[in-house]
């Protein structure tokens, strides 16, 4: 019996640190790997597509954007979301969906 119960509060404290984060949802954020980057790259036409006029007024030019971080969350496929810098000081969340065939498309921009 003593030999369960020492078991039971060596295990426990593993099982429950296992079990932090949200299933089904957004995992920790992670530094942006060339990958990312190579995912937002990509897309770039389609996100100044739907940044709004005047985003980037005052500026030589559009934005450079740079993947900063990112959360991914496994569905049938893949969900990035992806926090970009665009230059000036400027913040975008860039949603991408990366299906099982590799295809990819901008799901939502929050500025």
């Amino acid at each position: 019996m003593k030999s369960l119960s020492i078991l039971l509060i060596v295990i426990l404290p593993v099982i429950h640190f296992s079990q932090a984060e949200v299933y089904g949802g957004y995992g920790p954020e992670i530094l942006a790997s060339p990958n990312i980057q190579a995912l937002v790259d990509k897309h770039t036409a389609d996100i100044y597509r739907v940044l709004p006029l005047g985003f980037y007024q005052g500026a030589p030019g559009p934005p450079v954007l740079r993947a900063v971080t990112y959360r991914m969350q496994i569905v049938a496929g893949s969900n990035y979301l992806i926090k970009v810098n665009t230059g000036y000081n400027r913040f975008i969340f860039v949603n991408i969906f990366k299906d099982l065939s590799n295809n990819s498309r901008v799901i939502n921009i929050r500025i």
